[in-house]
């Protein structure tokens, strides 16, 4: 089941699953166990190009993707992908706005409280060999901001953060867009109380990779949401409820199930 326990956050209405490791679906596919290939040949579309889905982290990722897409709906969708600014970068076209800031969320700890760290100072993965261009060394200290038009962009975010122990995109929703650039801009560590507004909404999420790692979906806004994330949970469950991986023959069987799973195609 999907629950969602809720508290507060300086004055806003905090959410948060936290599913360890009892995941939305208890047994993948076979066949994200198997080479991808059609005939022999690299299929172009697979579960990672178009879920973010592979053998480690599995068709729960897309049922988190579909979660966070429609909770986001009716507002300007700003996503800031953890770490790997430049390979979201690449992979989605778009060139970042720099920010001073970013989001964090230890996937190591069990609980809320150990998990929500809030801002932190923003960073870039930049290369040792070969040598940083005198831009990547510039932009260093920046996280990036892009915007997400497309739910293959809400993709493309959190594949490029996959690389690593954990995976982490946190998406704003917002009405005012340059009033968010300004916030993550401040000389001082900004507070979601008045980096959101009324009616925005901020969705983190968190994808544990390596072992001691652990998922977690992180809504915040000033606004009440429980009626809405309950009604999403709900609708989410009955596609779960749906889904039989042993119905599924071949790839393109299950690339058309995770469509149905997520709700993002």
């Amino acid at each position: 089941m999907i629950r969602f326990e809720s508290d507060r956050l300086g004055g806003l209405h905090r959410y948060a699953y936290l599913p360890g490791e009892d995941l939305p679906i208890d047994d993948p596919w076979a066949g994200l166990f198997e080479e991808w290939a059609d005939n022999g040949v690299l299929m172009a579309r697979t579960p990672m190009t178009e879920y973010a889905v592979n053998n480690c982290n599995c068709e729960e990722v897309a049922v988190y993707l579909g979660l966070v897409w429609r909770l986001t709906e009716g507002r300007h969708r700003v996503a800031l992908p953890a770490y790997y600014r430049d390979e979201a970068a690449a992979l989605v076209g778009q060139e970042p706005t720099f920010v001073e800031w970013e989001y964090d969320v230890d996937a190591a700890a069990p609980d809320l409280e150990g998990r929500d760290r809030g801002f932190v100072p923003g960073r870039a993965c930049v290369p040792f060999r070969p040598e940083p261009t005198p831009w990547q060394q510039e932009h260093a200290a920046q996280a990036g901001l892009f915007d997400l038009r497309e739910p293959s962009d809400l993709v493309a975010m959190l594949r490029a953060t996959l690389g690593d122990a954990t995976a982490e995109v946190t998406v704003f929703a917002v009405e005012d867009r340059e009033r968010l650039v300004h916030a993550l801009r401040t000389q001082t560590r900004p507070e979601l109380s008045s980096v959101l507004a009324p009616g925005d909404v901020f969705v983190d999420l968190s994808i544990g990779v390596d072992e001691h790692y652990s998922d977690s979906v992180i809504v915040v806004s000033h606004d009440d949401l429980g009626e809405r994330l309950a009604e999403l949970t709900e609708d989410a469950e009955r596609r779960i409820e749906g889904y039989d991986p042993e119905e599924l023959a071949d790839m393109p069987a299950f690339l058309d199930a995770m469509a149905g799973l997520s709700g993002l195609r």
